[in-house]
């Protein structure tokens, strides 16, 4: 997303779409303008962060640039956006996502309910899978060297030490 360079087919496709997810927390800061002027005016916009303390936030809301029309103070807010890299965070946007689908298109509601459920349940026992191989590791061991410093939720989640982002 970071070097995303957005094309006219882009906006085309926010222009027809029902339904639009962004994460929140400025992760899609090269594609928000683009969202804010070309989506629908009854088209439901999801903040899949929404109800997630992001790290690094000044401010519970603490935004960093206007707000884009209509598309809510959690699309700019400040902090690490990369919250679903914790299998709490995934849950949630899990969540949001099943409720903006869920208003947008209720006549699909059970469906998007039951697929939610399941995949909550694949969650968790992901998180129980994970939590059972780092035992493995020793305390002192847990250490991370990243490509990216995007793995704060996972090393707070399973008790690892980030020790550089290259």
């Amino acid at each position: 997303i970071h070097s995303f360079e957005p094309t006219p087919a882009v906006a085309r496709a926010v222009a027809t779409a029902d339904l639009i997810v962004l994460n929140g927390y400025h992760l899609e800061e090269g594609v928000l303008g683009i969202v804010a002027q070309n989506r629908r005016a009854d088209g439901a916009v999801v903040i899949a962060a929404r109800g997630l303390a992001p790290r690094g936030a000044v401010e519970e809301h603490a935004g960093d640039g206007p707000e884009p029309e209509g598309l809510g103070v959690l699309a700019t807010a400040a902090g690490d956006p990369h919250l679903w890299l914790s299998v709490a965070g995934a849950r949630r946007y899990v969540e949001n996502i099943r409720d903006g689908l869920v208003a947008a298109d209720p006549a699909h509601t059970d469906g998007y309910r039951e697929r939610a459920a399941r995949y909550i349940d694949t969650l968790a026992a992901l998180d129980i899978e994970v939590r059972q191989a780092v035992e493995q590791i020793p305390p002192e061991r847990r250490r991370l060297v990243v490509f990216h410093d995007a793995y704060g939720y996972f090393a707070d989640a399973y008790g690892f030490e980030l020790t550089a982002s290259l």
